[in-house]
């Protein structure tokens, strides 16, 4: 399970920082799990497949969002002035205990009678590895005014954000994903 330390990142360099490690946690731990649990459903709930689906379409949005034109984003949002520090949005988000509606427009597609596992399990593993890739990358060239000052709406639960901001929630979001498959299924390796 990921849990948060003492650190408080603000700089784009942290919150690179913060979601490198995060992938690299969220893609060891989903590679470990056997195909048969990584396809199925426990409760009724996504299964890790659809939960690993379904972080990847949020990252890859994410990165869209910085691709309007930032003209466009000022003239219907503003510019950032008051945010919150990623220990303010961390007490606000983990405040609801993991009670969050994963249904909706970002839900990935159910995945039912799937054949080939384990080349299936590579495709999904390898499309969640180039969206991080991808979002690392443009973070990385990222002018700072625009990483601060920018509002983009991509948490409709909270309106616009600044890019700073949102990549703070962007990061608790893969890590409640990441706890709530962990709880729910152990890491079953394949009789050799």
């Amino acid at each position: 399970m990921i849990v948060f330390q003492h650190q408080n990142p603000s700089s784009q360099e942290e919150v690179l920082y913060y979601l490198e490690f995060l992938q690299k946690e969220i893609y060891t731990y989903f590679s470990s799990i056997h195909e048969n649990e990584f396809f199925s459903h426990r409760n009724g709930e996504w299964s890790p497949a659809e939960t690993l689906m379904h972080i990847t379409i949020t990252t890859n949005l994410m990165g869209f969002t910085w691709k309007i034109p930032s003209f466009v984003l000022n003239f219907f949002y503003g510019k950032a002035s008051k945010r919150k520090t990623f220990k303010q949005w961390k007490d606000s988000f983990f405040k609801q205990n993991g009670n969050f509606d994963d249904e909706g427009i970002l839900s990935p597609i159910p995945l039912k009678n799937v054949k080939k596992l384990e080349k299936q399990k590579k495709k999904i593993l390898k499309k969640f590895n180039q969206a991080c890739i991808n979002l690392f990358h443009d973070l990385e060239k990222m002018d700072p005014a625009k990483y601060f000052q920018l509002k983009i709406p991509f948490f409709h639960e909270y309106g616009p954000l600044s890019i700073q901001e949102s990549l703070f929630l962007h990061i608790f979001h893969l890590t409640h994903h990441h706890n709530r498959v962990k709880e729910k299924y152990t890491v079953i390796l394949p009789n050799e």
